[in-house]
């Protein structure tokens, strides 16, 4: 997983845009695996909806989901399906402040 996080880049530290995978198709921690197909109907829904990031899964709004696509993440050699987003985390708030500084 930790191929996943080194994945994210800032785009934008003045607008706080980062662009990263929110998943790709490899098993988790849960030994899950998310096939893209589907997710990118779930991603659908979700941007509909105003692609808010929630911070730890929680009902604080901290950002938004502003693009995404399908991209390939290079792993150990092989390209894996996943979904690329670019995000903005908002400012003047405390809790996405936080984010934004870890």
């Amino acid at each position: 997983m930790s191929d996943i996080i080194d994945n994210i880049v800032i785009q934008d530290e003045e607008k706080r845009l980062v662009r990263g995978f929110a998943t790709v198709e490899i098993v988790d921690r849960q030994n899950e695996i998310v096939p893209i197909e589907p997710f990118t109907q779930a991603m659908l829904k979700f941007m509909s909806r105003g692609g808010s990031i929630l911070y730890g899964h929680e009902n604080k709004i901290v950002g938004k989901v502003l693009h995404w696509d399908i991209n390939d993440l290079q792993l150990s050699g092989k390209n894996i399906p996943g979904i690329k987003i670019t995000a903005e985390l908002y400012k003047d708030d405390i809790v996405a402040d936080n984010v934004w500084n870890k």
